[in-house]
């Protein structure tokens, strides 16, 4: 694979180094991330989406032209792009950069772009919850030993929905368009914030969402971290509700449950996680007045 990608791009590989199970490789023009592509339209889609925003290069690594000058390469072995990246891409990513990027974002995405986005987190939710259950009960026989965590898992799931179907009924949806990501993780750091392919229109909370559930995980300090980001970035009542909601939504036990990689010890307590949630209601609430989820008062 080495020498195709040498010969397909033409530069020299001085190294291949395996990070976070991701293939970089260093060579005489630079740094680069190798991605499998299994989906080429959804690829040239962000391509040509990114390149219509002012100074992206500033904010996301790009696509690399390989020989024929197109971003993505087909081999007997796979469809792949390569993503230049440099050489801090380990360094983690603050909430000042964040905010910085989802500001930047939310001026320069197209107006086409914008028109589509419909904030329908109510919508996949639903579809997420049903594909699930009609999994799991397809499959009682494989699943009998986390008939308990996921039965309380959905249940999560399901009370999340209602806040936010709640919330859309009652509030104006005052929400900004922003570049996010699929899944932002701890530690969050640059290959992954500012790779294009892992980008999503959505809001922020999602993105902030997303990452004060992978530190509780982590056992690392979503407090003060969420404290943080509520002071350097006031939010209104609808935004601070659509926060609280992402992250009492358990989409890491969903994830891992449709990667076949769920951990009884992870999920099983219960008392813990609920205590979790009952502290970022604390926290978001001493910062502006949201209902809270009924049973987990």
């Amino acid at each position: 694979m080495e020498n195709a990608i040498s010969y397909l791009y033409g530069f020299v590989i001085n190294k291949k180094v395996i990070y976070k199970e991701k293939t970089i490789y260093y060579t005489d023009r630079g740094i680069f991330l190798f991605s499998e592509v299994d989906d080429a339209p959804k690829v040239y889609q962000i391509y040509n989406f990114i390149k219509s925003m002012n100074n992206y290069s500033k904010y996301l690594y790009t696509f690399y032209y390989n020989i024929y000058g197109d971003i993505i390469t087909k081999t007997n072995e796979c469809s792949f792009s390569l993503i230049k990246i440099d050489d801090s891409y380990n360094k983690k990513i603050d909430f000042i950069e964040m905010i910085e990027f989802y500001d930047w974002s939310y001026k320069n995405i197209p107006i086409e772009y914008k028109k589509n986005y419909t904030n329908n987190w109510n919508t996949l939710w639903e579809s997420k919850i049903n594909y699930l259950l009609s999994h799991f009960n397809n499959n009682i026989l494989t699943n009998k030993n986390y008939v308990l965590i996921f039965n309380y898992y959905i249940s999560v799931a399901e009370s999340a929905l209602e806040y936010i179907m709640k919330l859309k009924e009652k509030s104006l949806l005052n929400y900004k368009d922003v570049l996010s990501h699929r899944r932002i993780l701890s530690s969050n750091i640059k290959l992954d914030f500012y790779n294009p392919l892992n980008l999503i229109i959505d809001i922020e909370q999602r993105d902030i969402g997303e990452y004060i559930k992978s530190l509780y995980y982590k056992d690392e300090d979503y407090i003060n971290e969420l404290h943080y980001y509520l002071k350097i970035h006031k939010l209104d009542s609808y935004n601070a509700s659509m926060l609280y909601a992402r992250i009492v939504y358990p989409s890491i036990f969903l994830d891992d449950y449709e990667s076949n990689n769920v951990s009884i010890n992870k999920y099983i307590d219960f008392n813990k996680y609920e205590n979790f949630i009952k502290k970022i209601y604390e926290v978001i609430s001493s910062y502006i007045n949201i209902d809270n989820i009924d049973w987990l008062k």
